[in-house]
């Protein structure tokens, strides 16, 4: 055998032919398959396939401009005016269907840390009016998926999305994905679902449609559409504070028996809608919804007493004895100081009736966060022995690591959260559905003086929201450059090296600097843009001096 190889390997290595000499056809399929499916950012472009692959040669240039599918990713990841974007727009040709992938930023809102609502609006709504001015019509659109991060302090860009989707027609959509990361709403904000009146989520049913997330969307907007969501393989729910009617949840989850991945997270509620019925008593009328597809299923759960019926009742009306995948968390409700048992628990571990077993016969994956302080852990690993996959995603002290091993003789795989350091930790961790939770990353040590001087511009603006701005000092800045040098430098280093510090005790150093820099930091005036350029004064002029 090794000799026939040997005696056709020159045939072969005759037969080869240059990348370059394959069809068109050919080589667009080897770009296509090219495209990173792993490593990229959600919301970021695609830089390989649209920078790197058309600069080999002109022949690859030509077939990559030609390639649609290559430019079908709309990120709006540049910067204003998007021209980028536009010329991604423009050779994904007008055919092609798009995957639009915003990740929201002050890009969009004039680099503005916080803006009025208006300027939130208008922000969001020009984004997506500049994709359909600019070839992508709503008509194309196979994905959406838009992120409200952390820092976002408003619910209105969410909200000036769902408008916006729902007065234009997507009779191509198949995925619809709405990701609310923020905490505004809890903490600030007045809950979208009692204010909000009933929209369609939609213009019109999109008939391909077959994954929905939707995070801190309205209920009105998602019980307005129960006609709308049908026939869906992946749900994913985050709801706001508000819980609607169980009879609304059922007819939603009844609209699509063949779920495949079913995902429910209440832990942001703390109040709910009363069913028709009774007010706070476990809803058992309705009929079962039988999902023999549904294979992942997450149980996100508030510890809130007000809502647990309606927790537990969801759980009595789904019927899916084929699940593999179980995501249990259990929040602790704030103020609550002794462990409770929950009834959602026992119904996992025991099932109904007089003959008891376990809910899911076929479960293999379990991820736990238990936040409740009881012993609930054990008890599922010992009615779930064919558990081989366990995660455990938060830094807590785990219980269940205590048990005994032969609770758990087929697992082969354990993923635990742990600080290694914890001034210096990055978490990240990825459960049974994928990302669990991403922190930001420990601060880098800063070396650049360019870079000191951007820290210093950041802290400076957050005193303008504590203090109104710090006009006195820039107004000195400004009129004394000939001694700026020497004074900024003491200045300057002082806020780095206190950099931690609390705002007091910043503005005590900075004032009791000899040549009083900063001579009132409580004088109220527009200072943004002065701060700015007298920064980058000091950035291009001054001679970087210092640690």
């Amino acid at each position: 055998m090794i000799d026939q190889l040997e005696t056709q390997r020159p045939g072969l290595k005759n037969s080869r032919q240059p990348i370059a000499m394959l069809p068109d056809d050919a080589l667009s399929c080897i770009f296509t398959l090219s495209t990173p499916t792993k490593g990229r950012r959600r919301g970021d472009s695609d830089m390989f396939c649209r920078t790197v692959l058309p600069s080999i040669c002109r022949h690859w240039r030509r077939v990559a401009f030609d390639t649609k599918s290559l430019w079908s990713l709309v990120t709006i990841s540049d910067s204003p005016p998007f021209k980028f974007s536009a010329l991604c727009l423009e050779r994904s040709g007008t055919t092609m269907p798009l995957d639009i992938e915003i990740h929201l930023s002050n890009r969009l809102w004039g680099y503005l840390d916080d803006p009025v609502p208006e300027l939130y609006e208008f922000g969001m709504l020009d984004a997506l009016e500049f994709i359909v001015e600019c070839g992508g019509t709503t008509t194309r659109w196979r994905t959406f998926w838009l992120c409200t991060p952390e820092d976002t302090s408003s619910t209105v860009p969410l909200m000036t999305a769902l408008d916006f989707i729902g007065k234009h027609p997507m009779p191509s959509l198949e995925s619809l994905e709405i990701q609310y990361e923020s905490q505004y709403e809890m903490v600030f904000g007045t809950p979208p679902a009692e204010t909000t009146p009933e929209k369609s989520l939609f213009l019109s049913p999109p008939t391909r449609l077959k994954t929905t997330r939707l995070e801190g969307a309205p209920n009105t907007y998602l019980f307005s559409s129960l006609g709308q969501l049908v026939g869906l393989t992946r749900l994913e729910i985050k709801f706001p504070r508000t819980l609607p009617r169980i009879e609304q949840l059922y007819a939603l989850l009844a609209a699509s028996p063949a779920l495949a991945v079913l995902s429910i997270d209440t832990r942001e509620s703390y109040t709910s809608t009363p069913s028709s019925s009774d007010h706070r008593e476990v809803v058992d009328y309705l009929p079962k919804i039988h999902m023999p597809n549904l294979r992942a299923l997450g149980l996100l759960l508030s510890g809130c007493s007000c809502i647990e019926w309606l927790e537990y009742s969801l759980l009595l009306i789904l019927d899916a004895p084929n699940v593999e995948s179980l995501r249990l968390w259990l929040q602790k409700h704030y103020g609550q100081l002794t462990p409770i048992t929950s009834p959602i628990v026992d119904y996992i571990v025991q099932g109904a009736g007089s003959r008891s077993r376990p809910l899911f016969p076929h479960l293999s994956a379990l991820e736990l966060h238990n936040a409740r302080d009881n012993d609930f852990d054990e008890r599922m690993l010992a009615v779930y022995p064919g558990i081989t996959t366990l995660v455990l995603p938060t830094r807590k002290p785990h219980g269940v690591l205590s048990a005994q091993p032969w609770l758990v003789p087929s697992l082969h795989s354990l993923f635990i959260c742990v600080m290694l350091k914890q001034e210096e930790a990055n978490e990240s961790s990825y459960g049974l559905f994928g990302r669990l939770f991403h922190s930001k990353p420990a601060p880098v040590e800063l070396v650049d003086y360019d870079t000191k001087i951007w820290w210093m511009q950041k802290k400076i603006q957050n005193w303008e929201k504590l203090r109104n701005g710090v006009e006195g000092g820039v107004r000195d800045i400004c009129t004394g450059l000939d001694t700026i040098p020497e004074r900024v430098g003491s200045a300057f280093w002082a806020l780095w090296s206190y950099e931690k510090a609390d705002t007091e005790h910043l503005r005590r150093v900075i004032e009791s600097s000899p040549d009083g820099i900063v001579q009132d930091i409580s004088i109220a005036s527009e200072t943004y843009k002065r701060i700015q350029a007298a920064l980058q004064y000091y950035a291009t002029n001054i001679t970087k001096s210092g640690p």
